[in-house]
């Protein structure tokens, strides 16, 4: 959110890919530690992308993936927007 903020700022637009917001990859994949890795490495756990980008808005999401959605199917996809609204895609109530 914030890498997008600055984004905004400096360009007044927000960011489509998120190579643009510094990340290495476009969907930035990352591990338990929080490291960039790649969707076949087997300790990936999310993929995060972003989606419904506009000039004004955008929303990222966080998918959990191999080991991860087995862990977390209470909460599923974490959603971000630039309004700052969090959401998922899952039934939990206390995701975040």
């Amino acid at each position: 959110a914030d890498r997008q903020q600055q984004f905004f700022m400096d360009n007044k637009r927000f960011a489509s890919d998120l190579t643009n917001l510094g990340f290495a990859a476009n969907p930035y994949v990352v591990d338990d530690d929080g490291s960039s890795t790649t969707t076949s490495d087997a300790d990936a756990v999310y993929s995060v992308s972003l989606s419904n980008v506009t000039a004004t808005t955008w929303t990222a999401t966080a998918a959990p993936l191999k080991s991860q959605l087995s862990r977390d199917s209470y909460c599923g996809n974490l959603t971000l927007t630039q309004a700052g609204a969090k959401g998922q895609s899952g039934s939990g109530d206390n995701c975040w």
